[in-house]
């Protein structure tokens, strides 16, 4: 029985004894033992809420004014806690939250649990990437591939993994991105798309008006700037995005110094997360790693209801507003 079906059975259950006699109170004192305070008459209570009866008596009188407070209190406490006790809800309701957005501009995140149905994923989620104008995100496992509808969150469908990325079969993939199709001069119908391993990178090209993957290369031997003291371990990746506009000025550094470059603000840049540490490579004149620091420094996890980061398994950049997934 709910809570409110519980309330109801009291209530028209008191009302018909009440019938019997009327005595007028404003408080349970005046009304003889076994007795309620009911809308300002006393009136018979159940046999089988004399427990609850006798604990609602004894604080009763010092409820004058609303004279039921008591009863309603024992009835929270002891009736219903049988009934309707259960798991305290989250911000997902009973489920964890997996599915994190903050939205452009936001100071605080939205959160759903993952979802089910015929495409959701049912293994740890490894890494993600987001095709940016047609909104749509692609989820991997380390066997499969599931595609979000970022609209409504939708899972949409899936696949094996190896159907859409062969050559990196049997690796393990740590995180993924890709660039806008309309990024730096592109045909706007063409996203590439890096997927990183501990021991390389997949490289392919994604066309959006039929989403036809097509391989380009594989890289094995990376840029001197992933040797450096503020570059992440390659097995260490858990997450990364890229931001072309650095629309949040959470990327904050100055190319002139890091590398002579003519500009002094960062436009695009890389965020690389691992469990511990959020790693920051600027992307539009040096490539190279320049801010190493704890990822509860890093601003979007000091904002309200931010994902925990070590629970992280992947996140997207899409439209100004970043995605997370936990692991």
């Amino acid at each position: 029985m709910t809570r409110i079906g519980s309330l109801v059975g009291i209530v028209v259950t008191l009302a018909s004894c009440a019938q019997a006699r009327t005595v007028m109170c404003t408080t349970v004192a005046e009304c003889a033992a076994g007795e309620r305070c009911i809308d300002g008459r006393c009136a018979a209570a159940r046999r089988e809420d004399a427990g609850t009866d006798a604990a609602a008596d004894a604080s009763e009188p010092t409820d004058a004014g609303e004279p039921d407070a008591g009863f309603d209190a024992a009835l929270d406490a002891g009736f219903d806690a049988g009934v309707d006790a259960g798991p305290p809800l989250g911000p997902c309701g009973v489920s964890p939250c997996a599915i994190y957005r903050l939205p452009a501009g936001a100071t605080s995140w939205s959160a759903w649990p993952l979802g089910d149905g015929t495409f959701a994923p049912r293994s740890p989620v490894r890494a993600a990437f987001d095709l940016e104008t047609i909104a749509l995100a692609y989820v991997l496992t380390d066997s499969t591939y599931h595609v979000l509808r970022l609209a409504d969150r939708q899972w949409i469908a899936e696949g094996p993994r190896d159907t859409l990325f062969p050559q990196a079969a049997g690796d393990s993939i740590r995180a993924a991105y890709t660039v806008p199709a309309n990024h730096a001069g592109g045909d706007g119908d063409n996203e590439s798309i890096t997927l990183h391993s501990p021991t390389g990178a997949y490289l392919y090209s994604i066309r959006l008006s039929t989403r036809v993957v097509t391989y380009v290369r594989t890289v094995t031997m990376f840029s001197d700037a992933w040797s450096a003291p503020l570059a992440p371990s390659h097995s260490q990746l858990r997450w990364t995005f890229l931001d072309t506009a650095n629309s949040r000025g959470w990327g904050n550094g100055n190319p002139s110094t890091l590398c002579g470059a003519a500009a002094t603000t960062v436009g695009p840049y890389f965020a690389i997360g691992t469990a511990t540490h959020t790693h920051l490579l600027e992307a539009g004149s040096c490539f190279e790693f320049y801010r190493r620091e704890p990822n509860a420094a890093f601003p979007p996890f000091s904002m309200t209801g931010a994902p925990s980061p070590s629970a992280i398994g992947a996140a997207f950049w899409n439209q100004g507003g970043l995605w997370m997934l936990t692991e």
